[in-house]
């Protein structure tokens, strides 16, 4: 059988603002409001970095560098990721890199840094590098696509993509050195 509607009590607007006098006292609803409002704020900020439009235009410095072997010289045409921009942009949706071609991300001042391959092609090597240019870290063929986190053992100051197997092929290893105009010996 049919029941009828079951009618909701109406709020008055005095019983709203006695129920938000009971849970946020007059000093500290202005605090709390703040802190939405910021947090509201910042995460807005951070939407509109993160989650930016893949098709925006984003500057990429060419240069050339070189990594020192125990054996050879190997001289590379990389991309410079220098902004904040071009870093988050990075290799992604590339389908090809040249074997002697690369990306170096510089972050101008050492730190602590986490990579990942989301909407990467292809797979690559990642080398950390600290501020005199000295390889700290190689990951070695890392799987495109993937979302699991690489990070740095500590601060560094750069970090150079390669095609995956270009560390291998070349004999590159940790302690190695790259040269390049960032990198102070």
């Amino acid at each position: 059988m049919f029941e009828p509607a079951k009618k909701h009590p109406v709020l008055s607007i005095s019983a709203l603002r006695e129920s938000a006098a009971v849970l946020f006292p007059p000093g500290r609803f202005v605090k709390v409001l703040f802190f939405i409002m910021l947090l509201a704020g910042g995460l807005g900020g951070l939407s509109g970095a993160v989650f930016s439009d893949e098709n925006q235009d984003v500057f990429f410095e060419h240069s050339e560098l070189t990594i020192v072997t125990t054996t050879s010289r190997h001289h590379f045409r990389i991309e410079l990721a220098k902004s904040m921009a071009a870093r988050m942009r990075g290799l992604m949706e590339r389908r090809h890199l040249d074997g002697d071609a690369g990306m170096l991300f510089d972050y101008s001042k050492p730190k602590q840094i986490h990579m990942w391959m989301k909407n990467t092609f292809i797979p690559l090597d990642m080398i950390f590098i600290d501020r005199s240019g000295r390889i700290v870290l190689i990951v070695e063929n890392t799987t495109p696509f993937s979302t699991d986190v690489i990070a740095s053992p500590g601060p560094v100051l750069a970090v150079l993509e390669l095609n995956g197997g270009t560390a291998a092929r070349l004999a590159i290893k940790t302690g190695d050195r790259v040269i390049h105009d960032i990198f102070r010996p």
